[in-house]
């Protein structure tokens, strides 16, 4: 056989037959789904990861606050607190920097934890994309201590996907005993 009829025979061969097309096209389509499928759980789990970051980080900021300020407190203005309701409001008497006597108001505005210090309001303790969706406040004492204990509900959602945490302190006023 010459080198020019086997390279014509081999021209008339070129390319693929149904069967190895239809072969080759489901392997594609089968593998297209797997790594969009992958991406979109791997974007789902990166999203509930960044809630779950953002919720702990307006937590811990709170808690921190609510405890640091329960401990130098030495009485709960219990007339001017909302207790065991949501939402809450407490409001601590403590003394500044200076001794001179004040009072510490965690409450809820717009959806956020806010903080008043001496009647003035000095911003908030939950991030913007943080709901608090519960804050309830309580106050248990005995003839020596008086603690207070709250309840904390926050959420946070982007898209389809919701967070929703729950947190709770109890905290002894030091300045009570």
């Amino acid at each position: 056989m010459s080198i020019t009829k086997i390279y014509k025979k081999a021209e008339k061969e070129k390319g693929f037959t149904l069967v190895e097309m239809v072969i080759y096209v489901s392997f594609l389509a089968v593998f297209s789904v797997m790594v969009v499928s992958a991406v979109v759980t791997s974007m789902s789990a990166f999203v509930e990861f960044r809630l779950t970051r953002d919720i702990n980080n307006s937590a811990t900021t709170i808690m921190e606050r609510f405890v640091r300020d329960v401990r130098i407190a030495y009485d709960v203005d219990q007339t001017e607190s909302t207790l065991s309701s949501h939402p809450g409001r407490l409001t601590l008497n403590t003394t500044d920097e200076f001794d001179n006597a004040t009072t510490t108001e965690f409450y809820i505005d717009s959806g956020r934890i806010a903080i008043k210090e001496g009647g003035v309001s000095t911003g908030y303790l939950s991030s913007q994309n943080i709901e608090v969706d519960l804050l309830v406040f309580d106050v248990v004492s005995n003839s020596n201590t008086i603690a207070v204990t709250m309840r904390l509900q926050l959420s946070a959602s982007r898209g389809s996907v919701q967070k929703i945490e729950t947190f709770y302190s109890t905290t002894i006023l030091r300045g009570s005993y």
